[in-house]
């Protein structure tokens, strides 16, 4: 981190903070420069504040933060290139799709990342074929290069994990500080973890070697720890190579040449070419430019305007003025009306012998307020809706709530969204609920803007079914006595409400 792009530490400023440090951890050292005016003090600042910023903000900020904030999609871009624009977007994207379905936590969102198979796919063909490039083996699954060196296969995964995750739904978290505080259950998980990083570490040294087109080299150093060199990748491929009859033993020139090493020795496994060779024209020679097209001197053609959108319930009709929040229990005929909208919209998914319990339990919880005897009375109001055979196909199996809609009548397009809608093999059903609006007492009363507004949804429904007959209901929560009003509009009415509208 503290030699990466982010934060740009040198190696002499690294190996300044690093050594001689003895068992002290590098981040209490780093803190021993806090408030420094040195690149060391400044490095300790960002790494502060981002550590405390980790408790308030979701992976997509912290990163958003970290590449524009303190600047590291410019250090990183400066460093890497443009290559790692592509890379950069790809991160947030997945950081994004993770809080689309999980909590936003930091820990979490890493946990997922590990575990998880992302590939980002780059096309080696589109850069200059002169060139060397240095990727990850993640970063090369699906490319291939001529020639592909194996520079560090030595290095053998190490179980450093500390949160253990469980196999059970949901998966639980359980913190292991060390070995040592393995117990029979975090042992198994412990074990399973291992193996999977073992599988992951073979997986990938198939993919590493399987990039190359002509040439692999692996190759490998010692460093001061111990190597377990049995597990390595450098082992194991010794181990295919030394079995081959094929394989030769040889000083390469190279390596003594350039290096001084005593041991040059190393196996060679060469396969010959078996196929043809294709054959590449790279000549440099352009064919001619094709002749100007006449279209490229003319004006272009107007474009068509497209029709006219059209929402149902925002006509150029007045709605009538919503009830007064300052009358009789303005705010409880108002949260009447929209638990009465939701009973109405999610009952008729349940079958109908349980329908009451859930309105009863779904009403205790929205309307705790209430005596039981006001509860009692919307719900069975509700359910006298629900019931009334002449509204059953409404509320049958295979109804729909919140359905949107969207038609073409004349130019206009109509865009709606229908509170409720069935369709049957000979008929339409479709309703549309009033809260908060005084209910008519006679059909002749109902509002032009509703008339209107049910009178569209009808013709675009029309369009699509024109064999069916549709039959448009209105219903107001605080109708007639204060109870739910539900009323089947005149067709004819209808029709002309689109004939003045000239939509027929």
């Amino acid at each position: 981190m503290l030699r990466s792009p982010l934060v740009g530490l040198s190696e002499e400023d690294l190996f300044r903070l690093a050594h001689a440090r003895g068992k002290k951890c590098l981040w209490d050292v780093l803190n021993n420069h806090s408030g420094a005016d040195s690149s060391i003090g400044l490095a300790q600042e960002m790494l502060a504040n981002l550590l405390a910023l980790t408790d308030y903000l979701t992976p997509v900020e912290l990163y958003g933060h970290v590449l524009v904030s303190c600047n590291g999609r410019r250090n990183l871009l400066a460093r890497l290139g443009a290559d790692a624009d592509d890379p950069i977007d790809e991160f947030l994207n997945l950081a994004l799709n993770f809080e689309k379905d999980h909590p936003p936590s930091l820990q979490g969102f890493l946990h997922w990342l590990s575990t998880s198979e992302v590939q980002i796919k780059r096309d080696l063909d589109q850069t200059n074929i002169n060139s060397v490039r240095v990727i990850t083996v993640h970063g090369a699954k699906g490319l291939q290069a001529p020639i592909v060196f194996l520079p560090d296969t030595t290095q053998v995964p190490t179980m450093r994990e500390q949160i253990l995750w469980t196999d059970s739904t949901p998966h639980l978290p359980l913190w292991v500080p060390k070995v040592g505080d393995l117990d029979p259950v975090t042992s198994c998980l412990h074990e399973k973890a291992k193996i999977a990083q073992e599988h992951e570490y073979h997986r990938l040294m198939y993919v590493a070697m399987t990039r190359a087109e002509d040439r692999l080299y692996v190759c490998g150093w010692k460093t001061r720890k111990p190597i377990k060199f049995d597990r390595s990748w450098y082992s194991i491929i010794h181990a295919g190579l030394s079995s081959k009859p094929q394989t030769k033993v040889e000083t390469d020139g190279f390596i003594t040449g350039e290096s001084g090493f005593l041991n040059t020795k190393v196996l060679r496994l060469t396969s010959n070419q078996t196929g043809p060779v294709k054959k590449e024209d790279h000549s440099d020679t352009i064919s001619a430019p094709a002749p100007f097209p006449s279209w490229g001197s003319e004006d272009p053609q107007p474009e068509a305007n497209p029709p006219q959108p059209l929402s149902p319930s925002r006509s150029d009709h007045n709605d009538p003025p919503a009830l007064s929040p300052l009358g009789d229990n303005g705010r409880m005929r108002y949260q009447r009306g929209l638990i009465i909208h939701r009973l109405l919209q999610s009952l008729p998914d349940l079958p109908p012998a349980r329908r009451r319990t859930a309105a009863k339990a779904y009403v205790g919880r929205s309307a705790r307020e209430w005596d039981e005897t006001t509860q009692n009375k919307v719900i069975s109001e509700t359910m006298a809706i629900l019931e009334n055979p002449r509204f059953a196909p409404l509320f049958a199996p295979g109804s729909q709530a919140e359905v949107p809609l969207t038609g073409l009548i004349g130019k206009f397009v109509v865009s709606g969204q229908v509170d409720r809608l069935a369709v049957t093999d000979t008929e339409i059903w479709i309703i549309d609920y009033k809260t908060n609006r005084p209910a008519p007492r006679a059909q002749e009363n109902v509002s032009p803007a509703y008339i209107f507004q049910m009178a569209t949804y009808r013709a675009a429904l029309g369009a699509i079914y024109p064999d069916r007959i549709i039959h448009c209901v209105l219903l107001w929560t605080h109708g007639d006595a204060k109870r739910p009003l539900a009323m089947e509009l005149d067709s004819s009415r209808m029709d002309k409400a689109l004939q003045k509208a000239d939509l027929l």
